[in-house]
């Protein structure tokens, strides 16, 4: 149903926001990859899946209070096994699929439509989306992680840049003078 979906969409949107996975990540992940004894999602890495390797990302506040609220309602369900996946799609032991219709309709509705909307692309002649997508909410969990210090290297380990934050550094870094006099005064050398 449109409710059911709406809610799975609602819930994968903030769960993103908070731990920063790629769409497909959040669309397949297990209970078996929260680790609530270790308070950490354990992602197998999809870019390179032939090597075994995986991501940790460590609970804040806001992911370890989504995650534990899933929790609680699969177990009140019935729902909860470790092979599971968090979000069912129509079959019970099928992953969400697709929810790009869905957003699109609540960004919409919300007004929303122009909230990835970036001037730099329109000035340098590049395309866009005028609609909100899973992507963004990445790109706001690695920006809120850089602006409160946050180092680049272990924000890209979380969301499994191989670049050691490369990446972040070109993309979300701002310079700021506030911040710069900040550290430069703490400098003592």
């Amino acid at each position: 149903s449109q409710s059911r979906y709406g809610r799975v969409l609602a819930d994968i949107l903030e769960l993103i926001m908070y731990s920063g996975l790629r769409e497909r990540e959040a669309f397949t992940l297990t209970w078996a990859n929260i680790d609530f004894q270790e308070r950490c999602l354990v992602i197998h890495d999809e870019k390179c899946p032939q090597d075994g390797a995986f991501k940790k990302v460590p609970f804040n506040s806001g992911l370890e209070a989504v995650c534990t609220r899933l929790r609680d309602e699969a177990i009140k369900q019935g729902h909860y096994r470790p092979e599971g996946f968090v979000f069912r799609g129509k079959h019970y032991n099928a992953p969400v699929k697709n929810l790009r219709k869905p957003l699109n309709e609540a960004s919409l509705r919300a007004g929303l439509h122009r909230f990835a909307h970036d001037p730099r692309r329109d000035r340098a002649g590049l395309s866009q989306s005028v609609k909100v997508g899973f992507h963004d909410l990445r790109r706001f969990f690695i920006t809120s992680a850089v602006n409160i210090g946050t180092p680049t290297n272990i924000v890209a380990r979380w969301v499994g840049h191989k670049d050691g934050g490369a990446l972040i550094q070109k993309t979300y870094l701002k310079h700021d003078e506030n911040l710069s006099r900040a550290f430069a005064s703490r400098l003592a050398i």
